[in-house]
């Protein structure tokens, strides 16, 4: 039997074969504590999971002063990359760490259905 951990490193694994560009992508608690990561990634989840806690958590505060709501999506652009923070639930966030030239249109079509996917593995 296949446990949650393995079928989430499988998805996120799927998810970065999937789109071309997604260099990895990383699970993490919204405290910034990693839970998986795709293939690839294992060096340096616990940094990544620290930051995309810490830009959440900002993206929040910006969203409760103009009175918005909470942060859904945060994207970040590097001179040769790209990083976007998806809200997965009140514990729960995903990074996908992408060259500057992924397909933007792929990755809207794609992320909607997989947060949906990780929510039912995760919560039922």
């Amino acid at each position: 039997m296949i446990g949650v951990a393995d079928m989430l490193r499988e998805m996120v694994d799927s998810l970065r074969m999937k789109v071309s560009g997604v260099r990895g992508v990383v699970l993490s608690t919204y405290e910034g504590l990693p839970i998986v990561s795709s293939s690839g990634m294992e060096e340096v989840e616990s940094r990544i999971s620290a930051m995309i806690s810490a830009l959440s958590i900002l993206a929040d505060k910006v969203g409760g002063e103009l009175d918005t709501g909470e942060m859904e999506e945060v994207s970040v652009g590097f001179g040769d990359s790209r990083m976007f923070c998806y809200r997965i639930s009140d514990d729960a966030i995903m990074a996908v760490i992408a060259d500057k030239d992924v397909n933007m249109g792929m990755l809207s079509i794609v992320i909607p259905r997989f947060l949906a996917k990780l929510r039912e593995v995760l919560y039922g």
